[in-house]
């Protein structure tokens, strides 16, 4: 049964592969071939991921079909249900020594019963908590006779524990007697008694003549010896008549006395198995159509939905470990290692583009971030006539002012009064000069004068713009208060990119003052880039410059973004994850 309700589900799966690609290739099926391999080959990511679900599904139903059991209990363990612990080592060494042709299996602890629906939900755990005789997976109630009687019907033989003989225990034993016969019934002892001691306990039990003690067939189990165990399990698989026992009439109609339900002695496997058929496809069928309205692949990664099933693979492994201690047939572990070294190697795979695919969508952060700087400054210059400066000098002491500060302020603000002492950093006093490198400058004179660490603009008073008090402009950025670093040996906070862990700030340089120069990005660069014929990039306006994941931003210099790959080698490998506002992602990719 479950075997078909795997390869159903995987069906699906495979069916929700083939419509997440089907509405972009129709799309595309008009244009040329040459061009529509190009677009698949630019998204060839999204493909992978689609292409490494179905393979995974495929390994998942061929695992499945492999370790799960392929026939009906075909022999029964009848024990009491507190003894199952103990019996557990007993279980797995009979199952181990019958193989593959036999399923051992017994009825379950009511009390372990839970909610039909915790089934449909849990399904994986289920089946590998059932797969192996640890837990038993025949459920029955109060018309537990009738039904163990049917179900007898359809074994090989039976093995009884009598090692806590409760009143339950004595009536499976007189079942399995009535329904199979001595030949096929191995009983189970201890060594707190003698085998002899043991039969004629069973033929009281049974009424046996005392002729029929030799017929009655007893193992005693002894953990430290399991192998002699496991030759007297071989030597009564051999002695086994063959096929199924079949159903008597008599013992069902003597049993069926016992129980109200009609039914109880029909099988229950075509009921079970469509409510969990149906109940799993509409299952699945929901996940696909939420996943085709809500979610895109590239969207995916470290989002909730891929957190939650990166727990359900932790915890699918986690089963398929404890399934690797409790399964007793090599096919079924041979398997599992099987399945562990391919899914390890699919999601390393997995991991290694997920990493890729998710730094590709934070380096897009980072350039919508420096676009929109970059119309902050475009702003800034349709204001001010000119780009912000990269490299200035405040000074508190008004009659310090040197005369190149002087005239950048003044080309900004002509009527501006720098004579008066003020109180930049706040201390209560006006004697401190501080010099804004182009990290600095780019948040100073796009955010403002900072008042109490928030930017808010320049004062409307064009005598004293510089004032945190009156009447304000709006900033030309919006700047994350989260990101400004007030470091305490800056003059002025700079703005560090959204990428996890940054420690180093945005470079700013403009050429609109003279040209560029090196010494605006503050000693973090040797040099702005420079493009084939010599010439700086965006040498007319500016440069942004984001130090990338690594937080190093290398020398600079020379760049060339047909050669980057070749060019960015040695001392300035690190230069590769930089994000400029001239190279539309980092430099070399």
């Amino acid at each position: 049964m479950m075997r078909w309700v795997f390869a159903c589900l995987t069906a699906l799966g495979l069916l929700n592969a083939i419509l997440k690609l089907f509405p972009y290739v129709q799309t595309h099926l008009a244009l040329p071939s040459g061009t529509l391999g190009k677009i698949l080959i630019a998204n060839w990511r999204v493909h992978l991921a689609t292409l490494i679900k179905a393979t995974l599904e495929l390994a998942a139903v061929a695992f499945f079909w492999q370790i799960l059991p392929d026939r009906r209990t075909n022999a029964f363990y009848l024990r009491s249900f507190r003894n199952d612990r103990w019996s557990w080592p007993a279980r797995k060494t009979i199952q181990a020594t019958l193989g593959e042709e036999y399923r051992l299996s017994g009825i379950r602890n009511p009390r372990r019963r839970w909610p039909f629906i915790f089934g449909i939900l849990a399904l994986p755990f289920y089946v590998f908590r059932y797969l192996t005789p640890k837990f038993m997976n025949l459920e029955a109630g109060h018309d537990w006779k009738a039904r163990l009687c049917r179900s007898l019907g359809d074994a090989r033989c039976a093995f009884v524990d009598l090692s806590d003989r409760t009143p339950f225990v004595e009536d499976e034993v007189q079942l399995a007697y009535e329904c199979l016969g001595l030949e096929r019934v191995l009983f189970i002892g201890d060594t707190s008694q003698e085998k002899s001691l043991w039969k004629d306990s069973i033929a009281r039990t049974l009424k046996l003549q005392r002729s029929d003690l030799e017929k009655i067939n007893l193992s005693l189990w002894n953990p430290n010896n399991p192998r002699a165990f496991s030759a007297s399990i071989t030597a009564f698989a051999k002695a086994l008549p063959a096929g199924n026992a079949g159903v008597k009439e008599s013992t069902v109609s003597h049993v069926a006395k016992l129980t109200s339900e009609p039914d109880a002695s029909r099988p229950q496997f075509y009921r079970e198995f469509w409510i969990h058929l149906i109940a799993g496809a509409s299952l699945a069928a929901v996940s696909i159509i939420a996943s085709l309205i809500a979610f895109d692949a590239t969207e995916l990664i470290f989002t909730p939905p891929v957190l939650l099933m990166t727990v359900a693979q932790v915890y699918f492994f986690g089963l398929l470990f404890n399934f690797f201690i409790d399964c007793a047939l090599s096919r079924q572990r041979a398997c599992v290692l099987l399945v562990t070294a391919y899914y390890g190697c699919v999601m390393a795979l997995m991991f290694a583009q997920a990493l890729e695919t998710l730094n590709a969508a934070r380096n897009a952060q980072v350039v919508a971030e420096i676009r929109q700087m970059e119309q902050s400054l475009e702003n800034f210059k349709q204001k001010y006539g000119v780009y912000p400066p990269s490299r200035i000098t405040l000074y508190e002491n008004g009659s310090e002012w040197d005369a190149r500060s002087e005239g950048l302020l003044r080309r900004l603000w002509p009527r501006i009064n720098l004579r008066r002492n003020r109180d930049f950093d706040g201390d209560g006093r006006s004697d401190k000069k501080l010099e804004f490198f182009g990290s600095q400058c780019l948040v100073f004179f796009l955010g403002g004068p900072a008042t109490k660490g928030k930017l808010t603009g320049f004062a409307m008073n064009p005598d004293d713009p510089l004032s945190v008090e009156g009447k304000r402009d709006a900033p030309f950025f919006d700047f994350d208060p989260h990101r400004l670093d007030f470091s305490a040996d800056a003059a002025f906070p700079s703005y560090r990119d959204s990428l996890p862990n940054q420690t180093q700030p945005y470079l700013y340089a403009t050429s609109s003052w003279g040209g560029y120069n090196s010494d605006d990005l503050g000693g973090k660069m040797a040099k702005v880039y420079t493009a084939s014929d010599g010439r700086p990039w965006m040498h007319r306006s500016f440069q942004i410059i984001s130090p990338g994941l690594d937080s190093t931003y290398g020398t600079g210099g020379p760049y060339d973004s047909k050669t980057a790959a070749d060019q960015l080698q040695g001392n300035r490998q690190v230069e590769r994850d930089n994000v400029t506002n001239f190279s539309q992602g980092p430099l070399a990719p």
